[in-house]
């Protein structure tokens, strides 16, 4: 078989297995955030085995078909906005030097899309159910997401070390078999 069948095969798989999280997080409302953020992991993995140009598109199809498909759009506008585009983008973003420079972009870049998450939740998904919500309330949020996300940015970052270290060798060897 070869190499692009093989990359396209992991790709469509990664990108099932991502929708099917999405899903389930919308069926579960407790696990909305959880699932989208479990789902971009597998995005996370198309970039390191396949590359940029295959992870775009199965960021493409798993933000459409979460979009389009389940009844509850929570967990298909948080991965849209924000997860799916961050697996893509934090390996560009890790690549940068300072440390603080690095983190600056980090945390700009997660306000950006946290703020696009908010209008599409606002102004798309749930019409009106957002206008009563006191802007202190809002305000807070805003800061312990900060906080919850640089959580999320250092558990990623082990979590990718260790696919390196375990895995990566096996996946690799399985992607690029002739």
């Amino acid at each position: 078989m070869k190499e692009k069948t093989r990359l396209l095969s992991f790709s469509a798989m990664a990108a099932a297995v991502a929708f099917v999280l999405t899903a389930l997080g919308s069926l579960l409302d407790v696990l909305d955030i959880t699932t989208a953020c479990l789902a971009s992991f597998t995005v996370m993995l198309v970039v390191i085995e396949a590359g940029y140009p295959w992870a775009v598109m199965t960021y493409a199809v798993v933000s459409a078909l979460s979009l389009l498909i389940p009844a509850n759009k929570t967990p298909a506008v948080f991965f849209a906005a924000f997860f799916g585009v961050y697996a893509i983008l934090r390996f560009v973003i890790q690549k940068i030097y300072p440390l603080w420079l690095r983190w600056t972009v980090k945390i700009l870049s997660f306000n950006a899309m946290i703020a696009v998450c908010y209008l599409l939740w606002r102004f798309v998904f749930t019409v009106g159910t957002l206008k009563d919500v006191p802007i202190y309330i809002t305000v807070v949020a805003v800061v312990l997401a900060q906080a919850v996300f640089i959580m999320y940015d250092v558990a990623t970052d082990r979590i990718i070390k260790i696919y390196f270290f375990r895995f990566h060798d096996r996946v690799s060897e399985i992607l690029k078999r002739k």
